[in-house]
């Protein structure tokens, strides 16, 4: 069982379609050492937070029907959290040229993994 927010500008449910952003675009990079290395300056750019949370539940260690099996022969189980990078990339406004400053945090107790992720998208300005 696994919940998404994704939040920053346009909040909006990762339930609701929009044009993925590439992961290769997310960059822990900061913002400053970014725009030296196109030639741009931060005042180039509308600078906005982005950020999203993943939760899920822990089941039983061991039950039968919580696994998944792949064609290419992996396994994984239903209860692994989705991949917080691309669930952050929902979150990014469109127009977005970068995001930098990208950071994952993972926090667990007995019975719920939860996935905080965060960036700085940049927007040339007009």
């Amino acid at each position: 069982m696994s919940k998404t927010e994704v939040g920053g500008r346009g909040t909006r449910t990762a339930d609701e379609k929009q044009k993925p952003f590439s992961i290769d675009d997310i960059l822990n990079l900061d913002t400053a050492t970014y725009c030296e290395s196109v030639g741009k300056t931060a005042s180039d750019y509308e600078i906005i937070p982005v950020r999203c949370r993943t939760s899920t539940l822990f089941r039983s260690a061991y039950p039968a029907n919580d696994h998944r099996h792949h064609a290419d022969g992996a396994i994984t189980t239903k209860s692994c959290p989705p991949d917080i990078i691309e669930e952050l990339a929902r979150s990014v406004p469109e127009g977005t040229e970068k995001v930098t400053d990208y950071r994952e945090t993972i926090a667990m107790n007995n019975y719920k993994t939860i996935q905080y992720a965060s960036g700085t998208a940049l927007v040339p300005k007009k």
